[in-house]
């Protein structure tokens, strides 16, 4: 197979069924929101939940759109989770497994299960200091659930782990610094030498500190630093980044707050590539007002590309909201949208330039606090730039969740 025929190949076959991110980091084939708010009471807490959906879905497959194929279908879902967390007045643990199993009605060969685990650990020291560590593990049939960068979406499997630990500390009444290290790593099911070009997988460790000064009750001004050592699988030598921001955080009102930050990122020179530099910076809006939350943001900067290897410049942009309907809390709605543009930095043959865009719309109702109902409608598509490299994909359906937590002596 040639490379141009390659290119084409993998621009028309992408992912099966995939379904929205769970937490911050957890990808996992849920869909709807993450199901009932937890309920917050002291000492140890463990939540069993089950979740079942029937979706409605136009590409299953994620064909490219010039594909003649019909491969619409219905999709069946069971999902049990259980979660044990323990609430003190200045420590919190919480740890989980869930797992769902897809069937569906006609493509019976995609029936398939996804599985994640997490934990966290959250501790109050004292007035001054405070530290956190946190990891997570995910096996996903498809990469369309990952949210890492540079990974086009292919109908093959992966299985990712991500920890995170750091630590804030006050050292007056105005002054702070945050610092954490975070390490990802990502590997594929890659059969053939096609996706084994685009999916090559690797890892990604990283470090983040920031210092903040409040000048008075609503402006703080700062610096952030990132520096990011990475290594994609067949990449001849480790990528290094170094981001430095000037940084700012502002109380518009008792509703609005905004955060904001811009400097360079530096790509070192390794022995195949020369320095690049890049602009870098990130903006965000949000806002609280009874219930109702909305989150604007925006970066850019430079990251590395777990699929395509190297490093690319990526722009994204997000925005979500949740409102209750009604003038009631048991009925709600919670949509969200996010567009990424990725870009290599050094120019290579073949390279690919992937923009991706999810939306994603719910209607519930939880007529308890230990059940919701939903109706959901999610909107995915991705291109490559080049001839037969978009696809889209569009699925409906409905959603019930229930949790019941039980308190352990």
């Amino acid at each position: 197979m040639t490379k141009v025929e390659a290119m084409k190949r993998i621009a028309s076959i992408t992912g099966a069924l995939t379904l929205t991110i769970v937490a911050a980091a957890t990808a996992q084939e849920s869909l709807g929101s993450a199901g009932p708010a937890p309920v917050l009471r002291p000492g140890w807490v463990f939540t069993p939940s089950l979740g079942v959906s029937e979706t409605y879905d136009d590409n299953i497959t994620l064909f490219s759109n010039l594909e003649p194929l019909n491969n619409n279908d219905f999709v069946s879902s069971i999902g049990p989770d259980g979660s044990l967390t323990y609430y003190g007045r200045h420590t919190h643990f919480s740890t989980g497994y869930g797992a769902s199993f897809l069937n569906y009605r006609t493509f019976s060969v995609f029936d398939r299960w996804n599985q994640h685990a997490e934990a966290e650990f959250r501790r109050q020291q004292n007035a001054r200091f405070a530290w956190f560590g946190q990891a997570n593990a995910q096996a996903v049939p498809s990469t369309e659930t990952l949210e890492y960068n540079g990974i086009p979406y292919v109908h093959t499997g992966a299985v990712t782990f991500d920890a995170r630990g750091g630590a804030t500390y006050k050292i007056d009444a105005r002054n702070s610094v945050t610092s954490a290290v975070q390490y990802q790593h990502v590997t594929f099911d890659v059969q053939g030498d096609v996706y084994r070009r685009y999916l090559r997988g690797g890892w990604a460790a990283t470090s983040t500190n920031n210092y903040r000064r409040r000048l008075d009750e609503r402006l703080s001004l700062g610096a952030d630093y990132v520096f990011v050592r990475s290594q994609v699988r067949d990449d001849l030598d480790l990528a290094d980044t170094h981001t430095i921001q000037a940084a700012l955080d502002y109380t518009l009102s008792s509703r609005w707050q905004f955060s904001g930050a811009a400097g360079i990122a530096v790509l070192a020179a390794t022995a195949v590539t020369p320095g690049q530099t890049a602009p870098a910076f990130h903006a965000a809006v949000d806002r609280n007002d009874r219930g109702r939350r909305l989150h604007l943001a925006y970066m850019q900067g430079v990251l590395p590309a777990f699929g395509l290897g190297g490093s690319q410049n990526t722009k994204e942009a997000t925005v979500s909201y949740f409102t209750p309907l009604f003038g009631s809390r048991r009925f709600f709605t919670d949509n969200s949208a996010s567009y990424r543009d990725s870009t290599p930095v050094v120019p290579i043959v073949d390279a690919l330039q992937l923009r991706s865009l999810r939306t994603f719309s719910t209607i519930g109702w939880a007529p308890q606090r230990w059940v919701r109902v939903e109706g959901f409608y999610t909107h995915l598509s991705q291109s490559s730039l080049i001839a037969g490299g978009r696809l889209d994909r569009n699925r409906i359906g409905f959603q019930i969740v229930t949790s019941k937590p039980m308190r352990i002596d």
